[in-house]
C-alpha cells in the first residue's frame, strides 16, 4: 500500500489487502443491519455472520498493523494515517452493533426520511475506500454525508417538536411517539457514523497525498 517508503517491510505486502478486506466486511455488515431499518429482508442470521465476519477481519487487521510494528526500519512517522485507520474501523464496527442492538425494540412500521439515501452515499463511499486501500490510490472526494445527516436531524427535530406538543396535550401513544423511539438512537449513530468515515477517509487521503505529490 503506498509502496515501499510507507511499508517498508515484509508486512507492507499483507496488510494493504487486509485493510482492504476489513474496509468490505464492516460494508457489508453495515448493509445487513440498515436493511432492516429500510424495511428489506435480512436474516438475522445474516446479521450474526456478518457480525462475525467483521470482527474477524477487525482482529486480522489489528494483528496486521502489530506485526508491522514488530519489524525493523518502520518509518513511525507513517504510521499515525494506519492507526486513524485501525481506530475508525473498530468505531465503525461499534456504532453498526449499536443499531444491530436497537432492532429488538424498533417497530418496523416506519420509514426514516434521508436514511437510504445515507446508506446508497455509506456503501459507495466504503467501496471506495476498500479500492483505493487495495490499489494503492487516492479516495474520491467525500459524498455529502453531513448535509444527509443534517437533514435526517432536521426530521427528527420537527418529530420531536410535534411530540412535545402532544405530551402538552396529554396524548399518550401516538404514532409521532412511537417514530421518535424508533429512530432518535438511529439519528445518533448516522451522526457518528459520519463523523466516523469522514475521520477514515482523510487518514486513507493522507497515506497516498504524499506519494501523489513525490509523483508529479
Amino acid at each position: 500500500i503506498g509502496g515501499y517508503l510507507l511499508w517498508p517491510s515484509r508486512e507492507h505486502q499483507r496488510l494493504p489487502n487486509q485493510f482492504a478486506t476489513t474496509i468490505d466486511a464492516n460494508r457489508v455488515y453495515f448493509q445487513m443491519v440498515i436493511a432492516k431499518y429500510l424495511g428489506r429482508e435480512s436474516e438475522e442470521n445474516s446479521i450474526q455472520k456478518a457480525l462475525h465476519r467483521a470482527r474477524l477481519e477487525n482482529t486480522n487487521a489489528e494483528a496486521s498493523f502489530q506485526r508491522l510494528l514488530s519489524e525493523p526500519h518502520k518509518q513511525r512517522s507513517n504510521l499515525e494515517p494506519l492507526i486513524g485507520t485501525l481506530s475508525s474501523i473498530h468505531q465503525f464496527n461499534y456504532a453498526v452493533t449499536t443499531l444491530a442492538a436497537h432492532l429488538s425494540e424498533w417497530s418496523g412500521h416506519h420509514q426514516l426520511p434521508g436514511l437510504e439515501k445515507f446508506a446508497q452515499q455509506i456503501e459507495g463511499l466504503m467501496v471506495d475506500l476498500t479500492t483505493s486501500v487495495r490499489m494503492g490510490t487516492l479516495p474520491q472526494i467525500l459524498p455529502g454525508l453531513e448535509e444527509t445527516q443534517n437533514q435526517i436531524a432536521a426530521h427528527l427535530q420537527e418529530l420531536h417538536t410535534v411530540r412535545m406538543r402532544e405530551l402538552l396535550a396529554n396524548q399518550g401513544n401516538t404514532t409521532t411517539k412511537e417514530v421518535v423511539f424508533d429512530y432518535y438512537l438511529v439519528s445518533i449513530e448516522v451522526e457518528r457514523i459520519t463523523r466516523i468515515l469522514t475521520i477514515m477517509h482523510s487518514a486513507i487521503s493522507r497515506m497516498y497525498s504524499a506519494e501523489v505529490e513525490g509523483v508529479h
